[in-house]
Formats: structure tokens, sequence, C-alpha cells
């Protein structure tokens, strides 16, 4: 029965309820790997291209073939310089279906998010939306990945802006490891220790997703550090357990 089926890793859907409900059951990232890019191309040209519009993409695909098929396709944040910090966005949205699930401790509510959207279709376990979202949370999410790209990808040295980047990400999603750690480094880097601490301390007060007990360790160790040392910037940055 499976000899000629495309993907047969979806076969494990089975013992989740099926293919239709069985992201309401589990989540593996590992699951698909982008092969659902043929069906987003073929929807893409049919639908999009006619229409002129814009996709937003939160499915893991390979964003260089997106590129490579001259898809109208573009990321939320555009650069370093971004100010959309509302994350207000318009036109098409594919998400991963688990999406579509709230995340109370993160303070991810679809319902919310989606509102003004309508689902157009569905590819597979990528549900297809348009309309206008207002996602702050999304646009904090993807600012820092633009600061990790900025430092780690471009060299970028102006921790000035990369603090006040960082600041907008943790104010919306508090308990970001990665985004903290970065911050409390550049603030190191410039020499503002009291502000790396409280980056950190920030991060392990968080309550409602706590910090992971070898991860809180080692933030633990760099605070003691901070509080007592003269010249923060001659310290070594806290590397972020994110980078993994």
């Amino acid at each position: 029965m499976t000899l000629r089926e495309p993907r047969l890793w979806e076969y494990h859907n089975e013992l989740a309820g099926g293919t239709a409900n069985a992201y309401t059951q589990f989540g593996n990232e590992g699951l698909d790997l982008g092969q659902r890019f043929p069906e987003m191309r073929a929807f893409h040209d049919r639908v999009i291209v006619p229409e002129q519009s814009t996709l937003f993409v939160d499915y893991w695909f390979g964003e260089k073939q997106a590129i490579a098929a001259k898809m109208r396709y573009r990321r939320r944040i555009l650069g370093m310089e971004d100010d959309n910090v509302a994350g207000v966005y318009e036109g098409y949205f594919m998400l991963d279906i688990g999406r579509t699930l709230p995340e109370p401790d993160w303070g991810w509510d679809p319902d919310t998010i989606y509102k003004d959207t309508k689902v157009v279709t569905r590819l597979g376990h990528v549900q297809v939306r348009k309309g206008r979202v207002e996602d702050p949370m999304g646009r904090a999410g993807s600012m820092y990945y633009a600061v990790v790209e900025y430092l780690y990808r471009k060299s970028g040295k102006d921790d000035v802006l990369i603090t006040r980047r960082l600041e907008e990400v943790v104010k919306v999603i508090p308990a970001h490891v990665g985004a903290a750690v970065e911050l409390a480094n550049a603030y190191q880097r410039l020499g503002d220790g009291p502000s790396a601490v409280r980056a950190l301390r920030r991060l392990l007060d968080h309550e409602k997703v706590p910090v992971e007990a070898l991860v809180r360790t080692q933030v633990e160790a760099q605070l003691a550090k901070l509080e007592s040392s003269s010249d923060p910037a001659s310290l070594e940055p806290l590397r972020n357990p994110w980078m993994e």
C-alpha cells in the first residue's frame, strides 16, 4: 500500500488519530522538513502571483528555494532597521497547522492573531490564510533571528543597535533565552554591567516558562561574574544555548 506513496513519513500520523487532526496530539519538527514546498509553490503560482500579493511563511522550508523560484515571499524582518514593532502584515500566510493551537505560557493566542484572516486552503499540515495580522510576537521572534544573522554572519558591531532591537524582543517574549543571553552579552561588550545583569535576571525571574536547569546554572554563574567584576567588557560572553 505504500509502494507509490511519496510521503511515507506521514503514516505515523495514523498513530495520533489520522492525518486530519494528528497535529493536536503531538508535534514533530523533523516530520517534514519542507517537503510541502512543491504544493506551496503551485499555490503561489496559481493564486498569489495573479493577485500580486505577498507571502509570509511560518513553516520550515528552504528559503533559498523560494528565492530561486522567484516567489513573492518576504521575511517579516527586512533588516536591523525594521521599526514595525506592532508586527502588522497583510497578504497570505502559510503556517504549520500546529500554530493554530494556543500556547498560554508563551502568550500565543492564534484566535487573536488571525482574527482578521480567513482560511483559504490546507496543504497537508500547512494551513493557508489570507488577510491582515497584528503579530508582535512573530515580529519579535523574527527580529531575534535578524540580530543573530547580523552578529554571526555579517559580523555586526553596533551593540547599541543590538541592545535596542533585543530589548524589543524580550519585552514581548520575556522567556526567550537566546534573546536574553545575546542582550546581556551586548550590554557586557558596552561595559554596562548593571544592564547585563538586568537582562539575565529578567530571564530567570520569568515564571510561566521556567529556564531549563542546566541553562539556569550557566546563567547564574555568569551573573556571579558580572556582579563581582568592575570591568564587564573584559569577561567572556555567555554562549547562547539556543545557537545549537
